[in-house]
């Protein structure tokens, strides 16, 4: 039996449609994001946690972040 890593794991909840689950796993990658997309796929997964109301009172469209994420997943991942 072999071992799902954690990458492998993260793309198949993506693709599941379990964007929060697969948010909290890509949100603590070391290699292969920026420190900028790093920024936003943690915002996004905090966001889907219930902090949403602390980065909108920062001025950070939510929304926005979560829709940027997916993004940031898709070019590296879904081909």
């Amino acid at each position: 039996m072999t071992m799902e890593t954690k990458t492998n794991k993260a793309i198949r909840l993506f693709k599941e449609g379990h964007l929060k689950e697969s948010l909290s796993l890509f949100c603590r990658f070391r290699i292969g994001f920026t420190k900028s997309e790093l920024r936003t796929l943690q915002i996004a997964y905090e966001s889907s946690t219930g902090k949403d109301a602390f980065y909108k009172s920062l001025g950070i469209n939510t929304d926005e972040q979560v829709v940027n994420a997916i993004n940031i997943i898709t070019d590296k991942y879904i081909k």
